[in-house]
């Protein structure tokens, strides 16, 4: 088995490259064989994915273990080659690590690699879709929507307020202050769902709708807490328009998993697929990842699964 160990020094505020250290000490120690490589900008991780995942064979199964926070993961989902000789593994090293959380993965960087070196099981993690009208598709492991969560993903890549956190120690509370000051100009949109092909729900005014393959997102928050990575379905929750001092009230039970009981304005489904249509063009985000303002997405389930090592 060979190891490929993508990383990105500059995750969590620059530094990502700290749990790597520790990691290839250990690896010498052990005399594991492996390959690094480090991302510099955008688009690494996916070709240095593809370029690894590519030798994967019956002779030659190799392992692709990405080193960074859910958007470095993220990007080598994307540029992954799929078949039953890859295996998956991760490294938490940013500042939210939603992934780790859904998927039960320790934080410290030893014992996430004892899991990948010797891994007690391989989950069969499902992988989900994103496409848009342009012909854009996406993968994601944790989650995708449209609206306020992704504009807020959006905002806290495009401001100081994650770098500062990062450096106070305090990177998980990112979404939470991005999403306080992305409030402040919030507002509805009429927008249609249309669940595996059966009747379309309509919305008067939705602030925003998550699809979600695991539980957390945005540092924690459990939009839909029954969500199984492994489960062939995905969790969809659906925020309509509410007044704003209620959502500032409401958001913090996210956390918990409560806002469910809030069923006049909040709605969960199940599904395989789904059609989300939009009045107006909002930001759309897989795994935190943007993929810009968009009016209509189809989301779905591809058919293979990713052997996930935990």
């Amino acid at each position: 088995m060979m190891y490929y160990f993508i990383v990105n020094p500059s995750s969590s505020s620059g530094h990502g490259s700290h749990p790597w250290k520790e990691v290839k000490h250990l690896l010498d120690c052990k005399n594991i064989p492996y390959h690094a490589a480090f991302t510099r900008k955008d688009g690494d991780a996916s070709r240095l994915a593809a370029k690894a995942s590519a030798k994967a064979s019956s002779e030659n199964p190799c392992t692709v273990v990405a080193v960074g926070g859910d958007g470095t993961a993220n990007e080598v989902l994307n540029g992954l080659h799929l078949s039953p000789y890859l295996n998956f593994g991760y490294i938490p090293a940013g500042s939210g690590n939603d992934l780790a959380k859904g998927l039960g993965l320790p934080l410290d960087p030893a014992l996430a690699l004892d899991h990948i070196l010797h891994p007690e099981n391989i989950r069969p993690v499902r992988i989900g879709r994103t496409k848009t009208t342009e012909g854009i598709v996406r993968r994601f492991l944790i989650s995708s929507g449209q609206g306020f969560d992704a504009a807020v993903c959006h905002d806290s890549h495009h401001s100081g307020t994650k770098n500062l956190l990062n450096r106070l120690g305090l990177g998980k509370l990112t979404y939470l202050a991005t999403a306080l000051q992305t409030l402040i100009h919030l507002k509805g949109t009429p927008a249609s769902l249309t669940l595996d092909d059966g009747p379309a729900h309509f919305y008067d005014s939705t602030f925003f709708t998550a699809f979600m393959n695991m539980r957390y997102e945005g540092g924690g928050f459990m939009f839909c807490p029954d969500a199984d990575p492994c489960d062939d379905c995905l969790d969809v929750c659906v925020v309509e328009k509410m007044p704003k001092l209620k959502v500032l009230l409401l958001l913090p039970t996210a956390f918990f998993g409560k806002h469910v009981r809030f069923s006049d304005v909040i709605h969960i489904y199940r599904c395989k697929k789904a059609v989300l249509r939009a009045e107006t063009a909002l930001h759309v985000h897989t795994d935190g990842e943007g993929l810009g303002p968009q009016k209509t997405i189809e989301i779905s389930l591809e058919p293979q699964t990713l052997s996930f090592l935990n």
